[in-house]
């Protein structure tokens, strides 16, 4: 009886100490950046560019649905707006998600008071819960750079990112700008 207490003493000793290393082992992991970054493009003046909005996950693939929002200067490189005049933006079909695109501010009128882009990448069903891969674009938007747009580079400035696992954790995100070259 003593003996086969101390082979389980000494199993849970062993147990712990390995737990233990484990623990350290991943708290002095490097984090790896989780980031939601619009795409950097170049096009004349007159032209309509499309810019990519990807997701940087450092390899953690959990991510299972976005949401952010893209400002862009409404006056020279307004995003497209589609004939319903929704944004002119394309889920990636890729990554197996649905997606919702609204001009912010609430009312305002695509190619002159709209001020943002917001979007939400998601799912419904259990076909559709797969994660995100580690640099997959998660969608596209079409700009128009206006034949009057001066030269000079534009900002397309990222902000209210985060992300969602399958069941439904919200995952914190950092955001990366991009740019529209008008040339």
């Amino acid at each position: 009886m003593f003996l086969k207490r101390a082979r389980t003493a000494s199993k849970r000793s062993i147990t712990v100490a390995v737990g233990v290393v484990i623990a350290r082992m991943i708290s002095t992991q490097p984090v790896a950046a989780q980031t939601i970054t619009a795409g950097n493009t170049s096009g004349a003046r007159g032209t309509q560019v499309t810019i990519p909005v990807t997701l940087q996950n450092g390899g953690l693939n959990y991510f299972a649905a976005t949401e952010n929002r893209i400002a862009f200067d409404p006056i020279n490189i307004p995003v497209a707006p589609k004939v319903d005049g929704t944004p002119d933006c394309t889920v990636n079909s890729g990554i197996n998600k649905l997606a919702t695109f609204a001009f912010w501010p609430t009312g305002c009128t695509a190619g002159a008071s709209c001020q943002q882009v917001r979007t939400a990448v998601y799912f419904t069903s259990a076909s559709q819960n797969g994660l995100i891969a580690d640099g997959a674009t998660l969608y596209t938007c079409k700009i128009n750079i206006l034949g009057s747009a001066p030269v000079g580079q534009y900002p397309l400035v990222v902000t209210g990112t985060r992300g969602a696992t399958g069941g439904g954790v919200t995952i914190t995100t950092t955001a990366v700008s991009g740019y529209v070259n008008a040339n």
